[in-house]
């Protein structure tokens, strides 16, 4: 049976361990922060948004994601940073975000299988919804990397927005995006898991 989008988010947000979601702050911003690498500084991201949102930190926990599989070197061990879930206008849509560091050679073959991961996740979650509850609704995915690189051409396409070797996967340096309105996220490849 549809469901509508709120109703799809409220599920979502019912169904996910607290353990992994970030809610909106009392200022109504949802704050991503992650210390990409041990040697980084922490890296925070605010965003505004309309309608209802939050994240979920994939890799806030070295346990495995999939309790029953192993884990070790297996495509689903990999994970990106954040999932952040956003209803609004009759539609829910997923951000799945790398945070790198890297001021120079940012790791594209590091982030391209996390952020796959991440898109796979989603996609995961939305079929267990949809066969333990039979709510349907679709859910739009996108991929984005955000960096502290100074000069992240090397890596990019000649639009500068998308990566080379993957180009669904969306740019951005961490100053582009905070404080930014989740509808102002671009990205030309979006994913529909129906």
């Amino acid at each position: 049976m549809t469901i509508n989008a709120q109703g799809y988010f409220n599920q979502l947000q019912t169904q996910l361990s607290d353990k992994y979601c970030v809610l909106p702050n009392d200022d109504g911003q949802l704050v991503l922060s992650e210390k990409p690498e041990p040697e980084s500084p922490k890296q925070t991201v605010r965003f505004t948004f309309s309608g209802t949102a939050l994240a979920v930190k994939l890799d806030k926990f070295q346990a495995p994601l999939f309790h029953f599989l192993e884990n070790k070197g297996h495509p689903w061990s990999k994970r990106c940073d954040f999932v952040v879930f956003h209803c609004r206008r009759n539609a829910v849509r997923a951000y799945c975000i790398e945070f790198k560091t890297a001021r120079t050679n940012i790791p594209v073959d590091k982030v391209i299988p996390q952020l796959n991961a991440g898109h796979h996740w989603c996609e995961s979650l939305h079929n267990t919804i949809r066969n333990y509850t039979a709510s349907k609704r679709r859910l739009q995915v996108s991929k984005y990397l955000f960096t502290a690189s100074l000069d992240p051409s090397a890596v990019l396409d000649p639009t500068g927005r998308y990566l080379l070797k993957d180009t669904s996967i969306r740019h951005y340096n961490f100053d582009e995006v905070d404080r930014m309105d989740l509808d102002d996220m671009e990205n030309d490849h979006v994913y529909t898991v129906s």
